[in-house]
């Protein structure tokens, strides 16, 4: 089974549990289910920037559980944990977590869950981003980047068909601790959390909410706004008290074809890069098709681009392009089990000052993949 629709499932009811599809079930006993998925990533990727060239394979573990309390309550938990295994035995591989949380599920419309997940903001940008093997949803938002995709210290309630109200339209609301960092940040000590992190991944606490309705079953259309105080050392550029966003955008899957497009405005959320810090104001733009055939052979074709506005910054233009660049892909799979990928990333951003100052690369990448799922 594709990761992909894994995720889907973690977006859309944050519930995986027993039921999805494929998952290799490793107990199931009163009324209680433990699963795993997994995938095993023969990648390397081919570019000019030496830093990205060169081997990127992976190894990915998901589990997930689920317990039933009563009639109207089930308990469920899910883990993600991705294993890089393009280094020395020896070495410190960098696995993660990507996702860890556990919630409780009310009758089939209520959940509630607790821990590492997707930001609020993701449930509209990952439309594009999902289905994309490496690079997709991309202009704005980042790891551990307030809640603009996967983060910690959050706890997040969904309800479908608005609490049976209106037929179709789901509700999710989603609250951030805040992940600080250190009273000394050049030798990072005196903790400011049991969690300190550099400037680019703190948060103050705040919350967001999203909106999505099925217009149809293959027509979906939505919205997300997410607002959160910042942190002491954020504050520091002297650009304001608080980090928001916003974003709009819609889907279409059905008939062998896959569109979507959002686009997306973030004020003091963006971290560009060392040079110019947090963006005041970004701006993001996506827009994905695809087209799957009876063969098993998916193309996909994805542009994406983020600016960043009103830089402090004598040295470029006010307004910058951080990222923009198509994206040409395709997929073909074997079988259920194994399927070949080959994406392009045709950068379309010029090497400038702004760009070597804020280590943006602007290289083409290759991407070949094989990967066996399970």
């Amino acid at each position: 089974m594709r990761i992909n629709n894994i995720k889907l499932l973690v977006l859309g009811s944050s519930f995986l549990c027993s039921t999805v599809a494929g998952a290799a079930q490793l107990y199931s006993k009163d009324g209680t289910h433990v699963s795993l998925n997994g995938e095993v990533k023969g990648r390397h990727y081919f570019s000019g920037d030496k830093a990205i060239d060169g081997d990127n394979s992976q190894v990915k573990l998901m589990f997930s559980g689920d317990t039933k309390i009563n009639s109207r309550l089930t308990g469920y938990s899910y883990w993600e944990y991705n294993i890089p295994v393009n280094n020395t035995e020896g070495s410190n591989s960098k696995a993660t977590t990507r996702i860890a949380y556990a919630g409780i599920k009310i009758d089939d419309d209520n959940s509630l869950n607790y821990g590492r997940n997707y930001g609020i903001m993701d449930d509209i940008s990952g439309w594009t981003g999902i289905p994309v093997p490496e690079w997709g949803g991309e202009s704005y938002d980042g790891i551990d980047n307030f809640m603009t995709y996967r983060t910690n210290n959050l706890l997040t309630y969904r309800n479908k068909n608005l609490f049976s109200i209106i037929p179709g339209l789901e509700l999710g609301i989603q609250a951030q601790g805040k992940n600080d960092g250190w009273n000394d940040t050049e030798n990072e000590t005196e903790p400011r959390s049991n969690n300190p992190r550099g400037v680019a991944h703190q948060n103050g606490n705040g919350l967001g909410s999203s909106l999505i309705y099925h217009i149809t079953d293959a027509l979906s259309a939505g919205a997300s706004y997410a607002n959160s105080d910042r942190t002491l050392e954020q504050k520091l550029d002297h650009r304001g008290e608080r980090a928001t966003g916003w974003n709009a955008g819609f889907k279409y899957d059905a008939n062998r074809i896959y569109l979507a497009a959002y686009y997306g405005a973030v004020n003091n959320m963006h971290y560009i890069g060392s040079a110019d810090g947090f963006s005041h104001k970004a701006r993001g733009f996506e827009m994905l098709a695809q087209y799957h055939f009876d063969s098993g052979f998916t193309p996909s074709v994805l542009y994406t681009q983020g600016t960043a506005l009103n830089l402090h910054n004598n040295d470029y233009s006010h307004n910058m392009d951080y990222i923009k660049f198509f994206d040409l892909a395709g997929m073909y799979n074997f079988n259920k089990n194994l399927e070949l990928i080959v994406e392009y990333k045709l950068n379309l951003l010029n090497r400038s000052m702004f760009t070597v100052a804020n280590h943006i690369s602007t290289d083409d990448i290759t991407n070949v993949t094989l990967k066996y799922s399970f």
